[in-house]
């Protein structure tokens, strides 16, 4: 089991315990096969034709360092995001960073989450309950965020699995970009079978 993760004050905690669904399984036991000797993989480790399945749900997200920065030591960069990821939200982000795309609530909540993955170097579940465009009430889906170090110790990126809900295809109708409300989530594994990450 991945250590449990305590939630930094800011941020908001999902009440009930979180099963992870097979494909999210796959994911996690993925990273942790490319830890060696106790250090995060780096991109380096990560081989996208070995999960051709997750890739349209699959995010990268590059960790900047601005020491003198006090506002904003870390900055967020979207680098890859799946096409199922842009077709849900209607655009693609990739190569902006947090403060070109988001108000400053939704980019606290941003940091908050993403500095706890870099500060403690462990995959860390989010629930995001979020509105969908034109009136179509809320919805939520989940993001499993996964850190990688290209010297197996300062997180320099993160590697996110989206997880949409069935009844919400992206070709029906799209969710409202930066309005999300992200909750922290203790998540167990289910005894399901997994299956191969090279399975179509």
């Amino acid at each position: 089991m991945v250590r449990s993760i305590d939630c930094a004050p800011q941020l908001e905690s999902a009440q009930s315990e979180y099963c992870l669904t097979q494909d999210q399984l796959v994911f996690l036991n993925y990273w942790r096969a490319k830890i060696h000797l106790g250090r995060l993989p780096g991109r380096h480790d990560i081989d996208p034709l070995e999960f051709p399945k997750l890739l349209p749900r699959i995010g990268l997200v590059d960790v900047l360092r601005n020491d003198q920065a006090v506002d904003h030591p870390l900055v967020y960069r979207a680098r890859l995001l799946g096409t199922e990821i842009t077709a849900h939200f209607g655009r693609d982000v990739t190569g902006k960073v947090g403060q070109q795309l988001y108000d400053n609530a939704y980019l606290r909540q941003i940091e908050a989450i993403y500095g706890q993955v870099v500060a403690d170097g462990v995959p860390l579940l989010c629930l995001c309950q979020v509105p969908i465009k034109d009136g179509g009430g809320m919805t939520t889906y989940s993001r499993l965020i996964a850190p990688l170090a290209a010297n197996g110790e300062d997180v320099d990126m993160l590697l996110s699995l989206f997880t949409f809900p069935p009844s919400e295809p992206a070709t029906r109708r799209q969710l409202a970009c930066a309005k999300s409300v992200w909750q922290v989530a203790a998540y167990r594994e289910s005894d399901v079978s997994i299956p191969s990450m090279t399975a179509g």
